[in-house]
């Protein structure tokens, strides 16, 4: 009983050991993720079209996903150049 006793205690300093000496240990630095670069988002919208009533309200769907830099542009705004 005494063996196992002490077998039991040597354990638990050998493990108190290694969580105290655990801070000690090098780690490894933090990986940092390379910046994604920002490109504006353009909705274009068709207020004309009454088939789809909804056309702004895809603006409220990016705003709600954490898209907030976007532009919304009627349809019959955008010019060919």
């Amino acid at each position: 009983m005494r063996s196992f006793i002490s077998r039991l205690l040597s354990g638990w300093v050998a493990i108190a050991l290694l969580l105290t000496n655990l801070p000690l240990l090098p780690s490894t630095p933090a990986v940092q993720a390379a910046p994604i670069p920002m490109q504006q988002i353009l909705l274009v919208v068709n207020s004309s079209y009454s088939a789809n009533p909804f056309g702004r309200y895809l603006g409220e769907i990016l705003r709600a996903e954490g898209l907030n830099a976007y532009d919304v542009v009627e349809l019959s705004a955008l010019t060919a150049t």
